[in-house]
C-alpha cells in the first residue's frame, strides 16, 4: 500500500510473476475460486500456420489442461510454447501456474500479455470432464505472451463455460478509503 498525502491510500501493482498470473483470471459466477489443473497432453510439434508468431523456431511445446475453480471444471487450455527454451517439456514438472515452471525451469518471465475475448465451439479433443459437448458455444480468451524485453514466447487459447464461470480482468490502482 502507498500513501499520497492529500490523495488516500492505493494498493500499487506488483512487478512479480504472480501479478501477470493475476491479469488473466476466471472467476466462478458467484465470484474467486482457487484455480487448479490436470495436464490432458503435451507434446513438441510443428507450428499451426494459423497461429499467431511466437518466436523463431517452427517447432512449439503444445501444453492442454483441464482448468477448475474450487474442484469445478471450468475451461479448456491449450498453450503453445515457444520450442526455443527447452527440447521436452515433461509433464510432470508442470504445475498450476505455468509462469512458474517457465519462470523456475525455464528461466523466461511473462512481462506482459494481449488478451482477446470472444465466442468460439468447445474442441474435438474435449474430456467428457469438462461438462461441454464438442461443437456447443462457450467463451474463448486468446493469449499472446510476451517476455521482459517484449518477444514473444507464447500464445494460448482458453476455451470456459460461460454458464459456470466469467473472464475478469482488473489492471490499475484502487483507492482505498
Amino acid at each position: 500500500m502507498k500513501r499520497v498525502q492529500g490523495s488516500g491510500n492505493y494498493v500499487q501493482a506488483r512487478t512479480d510473476i504472480q501479478s501477470v498470473y493475476e491479469l488473466f483470471r476466471l472467476e466462478l459466477l458467484q465470484g474467486g475460486g482457487l484455480p487448479t489443473a490436470d495436464i490432458l497432453d503435451v507434446a513438441r510439434l510443428k507450428k499451426e500456420k494459423a497461429m499467431p508468431e511466437i518466436g523463431p523456431g517452427r517447432v512449439a511445446h503444445r501444453i492442454r489442461r483441464l482448468r477448475y475453480l474450487d474442484g469445478i471444471p471450468v475451461e479448456l487450455e491449450e498453450i503453445w510454447l515457444d520450442g526455443r527454451f527447452i527440447d521436452e517439456v515433461e509433464p510432470t514438472d508442470l504445475r498450476d501456474s505455468l509462469y512458474f515452471y517457465y519462470k523456475e525451469k525455464l528461466k523466461v518471465v511473462i512481462g506482459s500479455v494481449t488478451d482477446t475475448v470472444g465466442v468460439a465451439t468447445v474442441p474435438d479433443w474435449t474430456p467428457d470432464a469438462f461438462g461441454m459437448a464438442v461443437g456447443a458455444p462457450c467463451g474463448l480468451v486468446e493469449r499472446i505472451g510476451y517476455d521482459l524485453s517484449g518477444e514473444t514466447v507464447e500464445y494460448s487459447r482458453n476455451w470456459f463455460n460461460h454458464a459456470l464461470c466469467r473472464y475478469t480482468n482488473r489492471l490499475g490502482r484502487r483507492q482505498i478509503t
